[in-house]
């Protein structure tokens, strides 16, 4: 349930835009000083959205100083070499940067433009192909050149990635957005030379992403309240550093205990968010850290 600060509009076709103030930490991981940063959301009418956009604000400003967390956590741990000129590598990539984030249940790209300028390279899933074209929008209003949008369920996805292939499930046919060089390509507006030709380099790139996510992979989950699907849930314990936000805690306490998430991660912070005053339902969000590097 991807949260948004959205309201109502007119067309069911149309879009509307909120201006959303977070805090955006430095470019370097020891930097304290933070600049205000201004991004700005679409969101399609008829769409799912959360409506409750001073509490979005604070949902994104916690993950965005929880993913910081993170990056702090991996120089510390020596998995940030330093290099001659005083700068940190990890491998051949910055590490200023976090390598790769592998985004679930992303709508319209809120948390994307969020979170992007921690990570070298963002992959978003996201079932409503609507909300993955808002996305795209998103990236382009708010200078994410880093994000790919994929529109297909996420059990989907994580059957694609774990080999899990059941044969009820039918080959992925997702539409693909990318942002390269500021510009909108569609798989449907390419030749297919060239289509086949893209989506072979972005299976590849998610492959690399997968590969290393026991090492250092992050992973932003944010299911529906059911929570996560078994095959979801298979993926999800494969990366280091999990952030789920459950939109029910039952099924977030199903899933780390009788599901056995919390076997193989430890909870390193959660908070409470109240999307939905004076109902039963709060959004709890969750930062979980593997025991051990799984490789």
């Amino acid at each position: 349930s991807a949260t948004s600060a959205s309201t109502s509009t007119s067309d069911s076709t149309a879009s509307i835009a909120a201006n959303v103030a977070f805090t955006d930490a430095a470019t370097t991981v020891a930097a304290t000083n933070t600049t205000p940063r201004l991004l700005r959301y679409q969101q399609v009418e008829g769409a799912f959205s959360n409506p409750n956009g001073d509490v979005a604000e604070v949902t994104a400003e916690w993950l965005f100083a929880t993913v910081g967390e993170i990056r702090q956590l991996r120089s510390r741990s020596g998995d940030v070499a330093e290099d001659e000129d005083g700068g940190h590598a990890m491998g051949k990539q910055s590490v200023s940067l976090l390598p790769s984030l592998v985004e679930l249940y992303s709508g319209n790209g809120n948390h994307t433009c969020c979170l992007s300028p921690h990570f070298i390279r963002v992959t978003a899933v996201e079932i409503e192909p609507r909300l993955c074209a808002a996305a795209y929008e998103n990236f382009t209003v708010n200078g994410v050149e880093n994000a790919v949008c994929r529109a297909l369920p996420a059990e989907v996805f994580a059957r694609e990635k774990t080999k899990n292939t059941l044969p009820h499930v039918k080959p992925s046919t997702s539409k693909t957005f990318k942002v390269r060089d500021g510009k909108r390509r569609e798989s449907k507006e390419m030749v297919a030379e060239d289509e086949e030709k893209v989506e072979e380099v972005e299976r590849e790139e998610e492959e690399d992403i997968l590969a290393c996510a026991g090492e250092h992979g992050v992973v932003l989950v944010d299911p529906p309240r059911a929570g996560l699907d078994l095959d979801t849930l298979a993926l999800v314990r494969q990366f280091r550093s999990i952030l789920y936000i459950a939109c029910d805690a039952r099924s977030l306490r199903r899933d780390l205990v009788e599901r056995g998430l919390a076997e193989s991660h430890d909870v390193r912070r959660m908070a409470l968010f109240d999307h939905f005053p004076f109902s039963k339902f709060c959004e709890v969000a969750v930062w979980l850290e593997a025991k051990e590097m799984i490789l």
